[in-house]
């Protein structure tokens, strides 16, 4: 499938768009529908939680798109189908929507697939218009708002919105895209008075009731109406102000104030402080003439004098105060009497510049008042917060922030601190700066311990192991310990393979086990998975533990005892138990031999393994030079006396590498300061 026939398909109307610059209210929506359409390869969760009103990491529709090139189809695609029916009175809505993209097998954050796209078909009143969202992700946790449009519902007052992911890049670094949409909003549009689905700034036409269904995207109705050149609601044939300003209010004639001067005095209504000035009269620049503004004449009108008592004959400035007015200030809080507000302040208040007393208060009694500097109103340990990012400057404190200087919201293993992927631990403390369930690693093999996150570490203190397929506690890496030898089927074994379907339980797998019903009360096992009491050494059909002749010849016929029924052969049962007891002993002593190795062999791995975590967890804690070097002598001479495991040996070391220079890099900078 092309790109063209993918966007085709399904009659495709997809909406990812954000939240509108503009603030605006939700509608209420009659009646909504969401499906979703994938390739086989693709996949869509939690599809209704685009239009549940929630916001966040964990509550968002994710669609994932993958091409896989000759092992499926490389043009692949997922998407969210929306039928949004709406009230009757909503004829126009704003369309918006909040999400997220990223290149999933490339690693969070990259943006690099060549041939994706996310795309929104909107079906309204006037057309189906397709809108291109994306063609470069924006990065794993990069929220992007985009607003879409102001649409007009149909006849049926059902807008569909079909939001599209499409991703044909067949490069395996990055064959899949993902992207969250955490909302899509509905909104209340622009103004429409007339109700026609047409906003009123690009209405050309006032239609009446019986004509909003047939209107184009002008608002006009073809031959019924004549057009409204300026939009001010009036039409053209009865406007008598055609050049009106965009968005002023206009009387029955199609005038605004700002054309009208209903006094004829040469100031329009809009600025005319005078309206019902006497016709002749000469006018100041705000419409007034000397007898309609200036009480005590000075020369300013009235309605701008902010002293109208002036002296007669007193020199005033613009606002009609004279100097001995401007310095009259009988409280004597330094503001004059002509712009206090306050003029019977207490002496020696401090006051705001409107002449008004200020009332500072202290809620937590920390020596910082709520109105000015005590960000921590109430909380008596803290009043600065320098980065804002809500916690305090204090270091002794509730809540300090460990790092007051950086802008950051981690809370669990610091206060403050940069948290990119916000689950609640800092960068420094989070071994997955980037995944927000997970964040620690105790063996350092790169799978994070929380079991219920992303790629759990199933065996978090044994850094050789990580996955555990089958559940059976073997691990599925073949080259760490204890590796599962069947690796997708649980099983129990654990002599010659570990991990394989045991079914008696012995130890020893099924493949070999050629006695699969051994009992516990049997005593121990062969390498085959026999007791001793189930062998038949000479293949008479009696098992040793009851035969008191085991080297029967073959083909004689035995009793129950194993020996031979003929009288000649009592001296052979005599024989051959006599052969039993040596045999059986020889068997006896290397089985125990054999076991008492095992459990050696165990007993030394188990050791190795404990030192080989110790180590690790004090590489990873080392804190300067002279405890490095103790660490790598100890591991050395652990090495030469076959205590701990070499395969990790060159994990450890780089971590002690590492170490050595953040130690190296610090004393460096210390030296420098």
């Amino acid at each position: 499938m092309g790109i063209k026939s993918a966007f085709i398909f399904g009659s495709f109307l997809l909406f990812v768009c954000l939240i509108p610059a503009f603030e605006a209210q939700s509608v209420n929506t009659a009646n909504e529908s969401i499906s979703t359409y994938k390739t086989t390869n693709s996949a869509i969760y939690n599809a209704n939680d685009v239009r549940d009103g929630i916001v966040g990491v964990n509550n968002q529709a994710q669609l994932e798109a993958k091409s896989c090139g000759s092992t499926c189809t490389p043009d692949s695609y997922a998407g969210l189908y929306l039928e949004i029916e709406l009230q009757p009175e909503d004829t126009m809505v704003n369309i918006s929507i909040v999400y997220e993209s990223w290149a999933e097998d490339a690693g969070l954050g990259e943006t690099i697939p060549s041939q994706y796209q996310m795309s929104v078909y909107i079906n309204h009143k006037f057309s189906d218009d397709f809108f291109l969202i994306e063609e470069t992700t924006t990065g794993y946790g990069n929220y992007r708002n985009v607003f879409i449009g102001s649409f007009a519902p149909p006849e049926n007052n059902t807008i569909t919105i079909d939001y599209f992911l499409l991703h044909s890049d067949t490069n395996s670094l990055h064959d899949q895209v993902s992207a969250r949409v955490h909302e899509i909003y509905i909104e209340e549009g622009p103004a429409d008075s007339d109700n026609d689905g047409v906003a009123d700034s690009e209405d050309q036409c006032e239609t009446s009731l019986s004509d909003v269904s047939n209107v184009d995207s002008t608002g006009c109705v073809e031959g019924n109406q004549s057009t409204d050149s300026d939009n001010d609601g009036v039409n053209d044939d009865l406007d008598n102000c055609p050049n009106t300003n965009q968005n002023e209010e206009v009387n029955q004639d199609g005038c605004s104030p700002s054309q009208l001067d209903s006094d004829s005095d040469g100031i329009s209504d809009e600025n005319d402080q005078c309206p019902g000035t006497l016709s002749g009269d000469e006018v100041n620049f705000s419409g007034c003439s000397e007898s309609q503004s200036d009480t005590d004449g000075d020369g300013v009108n009235d309605l701008d004098d902010a002293c109208p008592g002036t002296e007669n004959g007193a020199q005033v400035n613009m606002l009609g105060c004279s100097e001995a007015q401007l310095e009259q200030d009988d409280d004597g809080d330094g503001v004059p009497n002509s712009i206090d507000d306050c003029p019977d302040s207490p002496t020696e208040a401090v006051v705001e510049v409107n002449g008004c007393e200020v009332v500072l208060s202290d809620s937590d009694g920390d020596g910082y008042f709520d109105e000015t500097n005590d960000k921590f109103p109430n909380d008596g340990s803290q009043w600065n917060d320098s980065d804002d990012d809500g916690y305090g400057d204090n270091q002794f404190g509730l809540n300090p922030d460990s790092c007051p200087n950086q802008f950051g919201l981690s809370f669990i293993d610091k206060y403050g601190c940069l948290d990119t992927d916000q689950d609640g631990y800092s960068d420094e403390g989070d071994s997955f700066v980037q995944n927000p369930t997970q964040w620690a690693d105790l063996d350092g093999d790169g799978y994070g311990d929380n079991s219920t996150g992303t790629n759990p570490d199933m065996f978090p203190d044994d850094i050789t192991q990580w996955l555990d397929t089958d559940g059976d506690g073997y691990g599925d890496n073949a080259e760490g310990t204890n590796p599962d030898s069947c690796v997708g089927t649980i099983g129990t074994s654990f002599t010659d393979r570990f991990g394989c379907p045991d079914n008696d339980g012995d130890g020893v797998s099924n493949a070999i086990d050629d006695c699969q019903n051994s009992l516990s009360s049997d005593g121990f096992v062969d390498e085959i998975g026999c007791t001793s009491k189930q062998k038949d050494s000479d293949m008479d059909g009696v098992s040793n533990s009851e035969d008191i002749c085991p080297q029967t010849p073959a083909g004689t016929e035995v009793l129950p005892n194993g020996c031979a029924s003929s009288a000649s052969g009592e001296e052979d049962s005599v024989k051959g138990f006599q052969g039993m007891v040596k045999d059986n002993l020889n068997v006896i002593v290397g089985t125990t031999l054999a076991g008492l190795g095992s459990l050696i062999g165990y007993i030394i791995f188990r050791r190795r393994s404990a030192r080989s975590v110790k180590y690790l967890q004090l590489a990873k804690l080392a804190s300067d030079l002279d405890e490095i070097q103790d660490i790598r002598d100890s591991i050395e001479r652990d090495l030469s006396k076959g205590r701990m495991d070499p395969i990790v040996h060159s994990r450890i070391d780089s971590i002690l590498d590492e170490r050595t220079q953040l130690i190296v890099e610090r004393m460096s900078s210390t030296v420098q300061k």
